[in-house]
């Protein structure tokens, strides 16, 4: 399916469409997009619907009758371990990893992470969506409370469409949890790597939810249209789409992440340059969760100087290369390179071990004053601005963040931390900001967005009996 022989058995052979309903993909009507590897050559073509062919697919699913609670959770079991080990869409698991990091440039050690972390997170979706609800809330409307009144459970909609972005694989690790609740899914896969999303909703088709998922990619307007024929969707954008869909409560907006360290004074150099090591360049660098900035208490230039050298000691070596940097295509190493000039910096721009199969980039590493808006700036790989903070007069420059480390156990900054209200995750010591687990929120318990509750009571009298979830 790619110019690798790796995971493509004919490096002749004409690359295949990407999409799973393949009669379809081969329509006229059918535009065919590439989807290039990192060193410039195509990898497959994606066949992307027009819009009439989108609202036909959310309203078939509208349609599909929903399963029962016990058969969703059994298919997606199912479904989550044909994702970890069958061969889907013609490609194993070893030549879905290869093709993902052929048009990510991520390490294979992100990619193989983000295969097992996917597959649990949709084997366990039903427990993991559970998580975060009303403890005495009611799905059934014959539950026992019901007879004395109760909270019952409410889906928002009946269709989730996901705008899936192409930064890293594992944003679809959390997708197949509106599916636990009942929900039908369409996704929109990203031009750049949909292989993901094409693997894991050919999974859950194999698996007997067929009926209840939709592989739809488009053009980004025609994107927008697959977000206006859904009853709720996750959008997964920059700041251009927060703007774009701010105060829709129909959209839920996964944007920039902001997230950050603060270094105390109490942390050791050499843990604290480790940790701000792990969080920056960790998930290939450009994941929401990456650290973008880092506050440190004490000589923020001195910590700079040191975390340059301690990036380019990791970067080459060999080892510790292979585990850590993600490859650039030329596209992206000039990216990188305007960045580092239009941040006015003198940090140097340099690129390790360029070659046929991508360029490896050092991380952009600048020192900024306290208070300077490139704290809160994100970029599209690895690239973190180093600042002084004072506590006294700092604090605020912290949030909002999805994710902040302390590096410190001085319990007075801790406590002063944890009562600012826009940190989404806060994370204490020896902790990355790329810490993720199924069970601990990410912007909140996804089911917080897809399900509300109401009031409910049942009374004998003039009750008809009614269909359970």
């Amino acid at each position: 399916m790619a110019a690798s022989a790796k995971f493509k058995e004919d490096a002749s052979a004409e690359p295949r469409l990407v999409g799973v309903h393949s009669q379809l993909a081969k329509r006229e009507f059918v535009a065919r997009k590439p989807v290039n590897a990192i060193d410039g050559s195509v990898c497959a073509y994606l066949a992307q619907a027009p819009a009439m062919v989108l609202t036909h697919a959310v309203r078939r699913l509208r349609g599909t009758p929903l399963p029962s609670r016990a058969e969703r959770e059994e298919a997606l079991r199912r479904a989550g371990d044909l994702y970890r080990s069958a061969t889907l869409r013609g490609l194993t698991p070893e030549a879905y990893v290869e093709a993902t990091m052929a048009v990510t440039g991520l390490p294979r050690r992100v990619c193989e992470t983000s295969l097992e972390t996917i597959a649990t997170a949709t084997a366990d979706a039903c427990a993991i969506a559970a998580l975060g609800l009303p403890k005495d809330a009611a799905w059934e409307p014959r539950a026992s409370a019901a007879w004395e009144g109760c909270a019952q459970l409410m889906r928002r909609g009946d269709v989730l469409a996901v705008i899936a972005p192409g930064n890293g694989p594992g944003v679809h690790a959390l997708w197949p949890q509106a599916l636990a609740l009942g929900y039908k899914v369409a996704v929109r896969p990203s031009e750049r790597e949909p292989f993901t999303a094409e693997r894991l909703i050919a999974a859950m088709a194999q698996a007997g939810l067929g009926d209840h998922v939709a592989f739809l990619p488009c053009s980004h307007d025609d994107g927008a249209k697959l977000v206006e024929a859904a009853d709720l969707s996750l959008v997964y954008g920059g700041e251009e789409t927060v703007a774009r869909y701010r105060g829709d409560p129909s959209v839920l907006v996964q944007g920039p992440g902001r997230s950050k360290i603060v270094v105390g004074r109490d942390c050791p150099r050499d843990a604290a340059l480790d940790l701000v090591f792990r969080s920056v360049t960790g998930l290939g660098g450009a994941a929401c969760v990456c650290a973008s900035a880092v506050l440190v208490e004490e000589d923020a230039v001195g910590f700079a100087e040191d975390f340059r050298a301690y990036v380019e000691a990791r970067f080459r070596d060999d080892e510790s290369r292979t585990l850590w940097a993600t490859r650039f295509s030329r596209a992206r190493v000039d990216l990188a390179r305007a960045i580092n000039a239009k941040a006015k910096t003198t940090a140097p721009f340099e690129t390790i071990e360029a070659g046929e199969r991508g360029t490896h980039v050092m991380p952009l590493v600048w020192t900024v004053e306290a208070g300077d808006p490139a704290i809160a700036q994100e970029w599209p790989m690895a690239a973190v601005s180093i600042a002084p903070f004072d506590r006294a007069r700092n604090l605020a420059a912290i949030g909002p963040a999805l994710v902040v480390t302390l590096a410190t156990g001085d319990e007075t900054l801790i406590s002063a931390v944890a009562r600012l209200p826009d940190i989404r995750n806060l994370y204490i010591g020896d902790v990355p900001t790329t810490w993720m687990r199924p069970h601990v929120p990410h912007d909140g318990f996804l089911n917080a967005f897809l399900v509300t509750t109401r009031g409910y009571r049942l009374q004998s009298t003039f009750h008809a009996a009614a269909p359970a979830d």
